[in-house]
């Protein structure tokens, strides 16, 4: 790793050893220490040399099996920038009350292996510094199926925060017609300038763009976004929707969301909606819009956009 070896008793250690703190190193030795159990924890100079020699061989060891994953991790994320194996399906978004589809959500899929989670690959790209990167890649896989998606609905798009922010976004929506998109923020989605993001929001609403806001009743992060940005559309998370005809208490939670949704001017979707008795239940709670397997699974936007 480019450092010159130095010794400690008789065992050789590196000198240096990037992103480790001394404390760090301190704190471990420590507890090497007490781990030996040595009577009142008194060791020689030579015992605590080895220890502290072992200390360190062992972090090194962890640091280049850190660095061979991230490597690995990296050239897997440029293979599948360069090749555009990336694909985009496309889920139905449906009008409750009488059933057309009214848009589609995009989701990224690989067919590279190992198989993956689509969240797991763009976990895995920012910590390699490619999360930006792979979700434009992701985007514009999206928005260059617009133009083939019938004029009457709207595309889906998933867009993190931080890119909202960045002028990247907006030469990719100035490619296409921003009143046909609507940009989801998921609830897991960490805001840190609340007031930028709105700031954008905002400018986005002037081109005609609209803003969802996604796993609505998740957690407390959802329920910021929508007070701060007040979306266009809240997408209900599907632990809302799972069985909600056999939870009166949900069943009342939903129609609160739906009623604040209504009083803001926004529309409700329902995700995971997968049975007839879920779809009942939730129109005669005032959601208008459903999502869900019982509408169809992800699939080409040619099937995705067929009546449900």
């Amino acid at each position: 790793m480019g450092q010159s070896p130095e010794h400690v008793g008789e065992e050789p250690v590196l000198y240096s050893i990037p992103g480790t703190r001394l404390a760090t190193l301190q704190r471990r030795v420590v507890r090497q220490i007490v781990a030996t159990k040595v009577p009142n924890r008194r060791i020689s100079a030579a015992q605590r040399d080895r220890l502290v020699a072992r200390v360190v061989k062992e972090q090194v060891r962890l640091l280049e099996e850190r660095d061979e994953r991230h490597r690995a991790i990296r050239d897997r994320i440029l293979c599948v920038l360069e090749d555009g194996s990336l694909r985009v399906a496309f889920q139905p978004i449906v009008d409750l009350v009488d059933g057309s589809v009214v848009g589609v959500e995009a989701l990224a899929r690989f067919r590279t292996e190992p198989v993956r989670s689509p969240a797991q690959w763009f976990a895995e790209a920012r910590t390699v510094g490619l999360g930006r990167e792979l979700e434009l890649a992701a985007l514009r896989a999206a928005v260059a199926q617009l133009r083939r998606l019938p004029s009457q609905m709207f595309l889906s798009i998933n867009v993190s925060p931080k890119l909202l922010t960045r002028p990247t976004l907006w030469t990719l929506l100035g490619e296409v017609s921003p009143e046909r998109l609507v940009l989801e923020i998921t609830e897991h989605s960490r805001i840190a300038e609340y007031g930028r993001v709105r700031e954008v929001v905002d400018s986005l609403r002037t081109l005609g763009a609209r803003l969802a806001i996604d796993d609505v009743g998740a957690g407390f992060a959802s329920l910021k976004h929508v007070l701060v940005l007040e979306p266009d559309l809240m997408k209900l998370d599907i632990s809302l929707t799972r069985d909600l005809h056999l939870d009166p208490a949900r069943q009342l939670l939903v129609a609160s969301i739906a009623s604040f949704a209504s009083e803001m001017s926004a529309a409700v979707v329902a995700e995971g909606v997968e049975t007839p008795e879920e779809l009942k239940t939730l129109g005669g709670l005032g959601v208008r819009y459903g999502q869900g397997y019982l509408f169809g699974r992800p699939a080409s936007l040619a099937r995705a956009t067929r009546s449900a």
